[in-house]
């Protein structure tokens, strides 16, 4: 989904080559679940019935030494396919069940 929907956002404002090796190195099963294990990071996910339609990764850690918060975090991805938008999908993202376990 996430790849899906990159393609579709920035398909008119990059070059083929450009779209496909930014895809290659940035996404992927094992790419994917290697975030979504990584500690500082929190995916939260919107479906509808059984299917995906959104999601968001929500990052902690070291930030640039311009930023002085006690505990900065960033929105890393926020996805929402194109169907979807206007729904309001990105403000029912969720903490998935298998990762409160």
């Amino acid at each position: 989904m996430a790849e899906a929907t990159f393609r579709h956002t920035f398909t008119s404002v990059n070059t083929s080559e450009d779209l496909d090796c930014h895809c290659r190195t940035s996404y992927g099963e094992t790419i994917q679940a290697d975030e979504i294990a990584e500690p500082n990071r929190m995916t939260l996910l919107s479906e509808h019935g059984e299917r995906l339609v959104g999601f968001a990764q929500l990052r902690q850690g070291k930030a640039p030494i311009y930023v002085t918060a006690e505990a900065p975090a960033e929105i890393q991805r926020l996805y929402v396919i194109g169907e979807f938008h206007g729904t309001g999908v990105a403000q029912e993202l969720k903490v998935p069940a298998w990762r409160k376990r």
